[in-house]
């Protein structure tokens, strides 16, 4: 199984990547600060969000965000709640700080030749144990 932060590069490069080390300074950043804004139990307000990483950023991160099975929403996503994989990102990401989340999706820290994972196929084993294990993915229905 992968570590936790491997975990965490896996779901940041499948649904945010394409940075290539240079837009992960402010993605990340907006994330984290999103994570932030949303309430200990997961609730969220649109306008603490926006607040929180301007309205342009809130809207772009709320509907990637479902899109990623984090938030879930009734019959409006301007207030919504994190699912279970949201509250295993909320949890990871407000735990370290930029330069760590960063540090973790762009440095050579786990090797040159890193190997990704996406939530329909697992590159690192035949077993394919990273499908089912990685937190911050929804579990398969």
């Amino acid at each position: 199984m992968k570590s936790l932060d491997h975990q965490f590069r896996d779901w940041n490069n499948y649904f945010i990547g394409y940075g290539y080390g240079t837009g992960e300074v402010y993605t990340l950043e907006a994330l984290k600060k999103f994570m932030e804004a949303v309430e200990i139990g997961g609730m969220y307000d649109y306008r603490t969000l926006e607040k929180a990483v301007t309205p342009v950023a809130a809207w772009l991160l709320i509907n990637l965000l479902i899109d990623a099975d984090i938030i879930e929403y009734g019959t409006s996503p301007r207030h919504g709640w994190l699912t279970p994989a949201g509250n295993e990102l909320k949890k990871f990401v407000t735990l370290h700080t930029s330069k760590e989340l960063f540090d973790i999706c762009c440095t050579s820290m786990f090797g040159e030749f890193y190997i990704y994972c996406c939530p329909e196929f697992c590159n690192c084993t035949d077993q394919s144990p990273c499908i089912t294990q990685n937190r911050f993915w929804s579990k398969p229905t």
